[in-house]
């Protein structure tokens, strides 16, 4: 048995259109979506919502983050407000042994810090809801006992100082 996990998350604030969830499927496997919406106000919190019950409706029949991600982007796209999109970091950890398996649909990369530094987890995809039939590269690690997620959105690198420079990535 691998060891147990631990999800914490430091929300700067409160979003409509910003989704972050933590939930156990399929064999108490937690899964956990970081979306975010083009957009702002009332059509956003709304497409966040109907993003929402997508994903919680194929996470529970598919296990393989890519084919979630696609059956989520063929629903979107249907009805998707002209100039809207949705990024998604979507993964699937396995408590058990500590295989963590990841797709992306246009999100920020997030980070793994190990015990000899700092790695990008690489993985590429057209953000949801912009065209039909796409495919999203599902990628797999481990993570040992120790090792952190950074899962950030992009208003992280976006952040300015007092001197107004941007955060930016990848910092030294």
């Amino acid at each position: 048995m691998h060891t147990a996990s631990s999800l914490r998350e430091r929300p700067l604030g409160r979003r409509s259109d910003q989704l972050t969830e933590y939930r156990s499927v399929s064999g108490d496997r937690p899964v956990t979506p970081r979306c975010d919406v083009a957009g702002k106000g009332i059509p956003a919190a709304l497409l966040m919502a109907t993003t929402h019950s997508v994903l919680r409706a194929e996470a529970y029949r598919l296990i393989s983050p890519g084919a979630v991600l696609a059956r989520v982007n063929a629903q979107l796209v249907q009805e998707m407000p002209p100039g809207m999109f949705v990024t998604c970091f979507y993964l699937v950890l396995d408590p058990s042994n500590g295989r963590l398996r990841y797709a992306n649909a246009g999100r920020c990369l997030p980070y793994r810090r190990t015990d000899i530094g700092v790695v990008e987890l690489d993985a590429r995809g057209m953000p949801l809801g912009l065209m039909p039939d796409m495919v999203h590269e599902e990628h797999d690690t481990g993570l040992a006992p120790g090792d952190m997620l950074l899962l950030h959105s992009d208003g992280l690198a976006e952040a300015h100082n007092a001197d107004r420079e941007m955060f930016g990535f990848p910092r030294p």
